[in-house]
């Protein structure tokens, strides 16, 4: 018997001209895990064709603002070395944490970042932001000092799934056992937060929280579709750039935001990043 919400299953129920890829989707996951589990130093790595750099040394940090594209996560480092892009839909891929080369990111770019002197930082509420976040500052030595808050505002354009809020993530959040820093929630009401900050309740009608509704909400919008899950345009994405600057201007100090691609180029005018990138930018 096939399960229901397996690769299989979706192999099924998509468009013809994906069923192959999808087919093979669980063993490239499977080899793309042992990989990561192989590689031992930051030597067996190919930078270029991740498109990351180890040795992270930023642009203008003496600006008032830094803005930092969080470290490779698992979804770039699928769509780079396998070519799985976001037209097929994986549950592990979507809203997904940093891969380990991410991590060795985290590493050389916090002794960059140890050195700002930070007032507020503004954190993307995706997992990959907001656990990039807990790397670079988990020992900062001003941490106490510093203002760490979720901000809607700067997550990643919902273009596909690996953009998408992984629902039943919030409680996690909110425990402060073993969270090395602390998030200010204010801003996040609820696990359909993204939904609502895009105007776009439709999707969400009738639905629970939780991993078997948002698979439904995948099948029903995108997987039958063959298409991206494109429920945000460009412009959108530019306007909350700019709400976030006006927020920005009221702060006193240096502020950070972590965010992603999408959102940096939006905010410093069609600027490519790399993960795992700084620039400063005043404001």
């Amino acid at each position: 018997m096939i399960q229901r919400m397996s690769s299989e299953y979706f192999s099924q129920i998509c468009a013809p001209h994906l069923r192959l890829i999808y087919l093979q989707l669980d063993k490239v996951l499977e080899e793309a895990h042992l990989k990561e589990q192989q590689t031992l130093t930051q030597d067996d790595i190919n930078q270029e064709e991740l498109r990351i750099d180890f040795n992270c040394d930023g642009q203008d940090l003496h600006s008032n603002v830094i803005l930092i594209r969080h470290a490779l996560a698992w979804h770039n480092y699928i769509k780079r070395v396998y070519n799985i892009q976001g037209n097929i839909y994986s549950y592990q891929l979507m809203d997904p944490p940093l891969h380990k080369y991410g991590l060795w990111q985290c590493e050389s770019m916090k002794k960059i970042i140890h050195e700002i002197d930070f007032s507020i930082v503004y954190v993307s509420p995706l997992q990959r932001t907001v656990q990039s976040a807990q790397l670079l500052f988990k020992d900062h030595p001003n941490k106490d000092k510093i203002k760490f808050i979720l901000q809607p505002l700067c997550s990643e354009r919902l273009a596909n799934h690996f953009q998408m809020y992984k629902w039943g993530r919030l409680e996690e959040l909110k425990k402060t056992n073993g969270n090395p820093i602390q998030f200010d929630l204010s801003l996040i009401d609820s696990e359909f937060w993204q939904f609502k900050l895009l105007g776009i309740e439709k999707y969400i009608q009738g639905l629970k929280p939780d991993s078997d509704s948002q698979n439904q909400l995948m099948v029903d919008n995108f997987i039958k579709q063959g298409a991206r899950f494109f429920a945000e345009t460009k412009e959108n994405t530019f306007k909350r750039s700019l709400q976030l600057k006006e927020l920005i201007k009221q702060q006193k100090g240096r502020v950070g935001v972590i965010s992603h691609s999408q959102f940096i180029t939006a905010f410093i005018t069609n600027k490519k990043v790399k993960n795992g990138s700084m620039y400063g930018i005043q404001i």
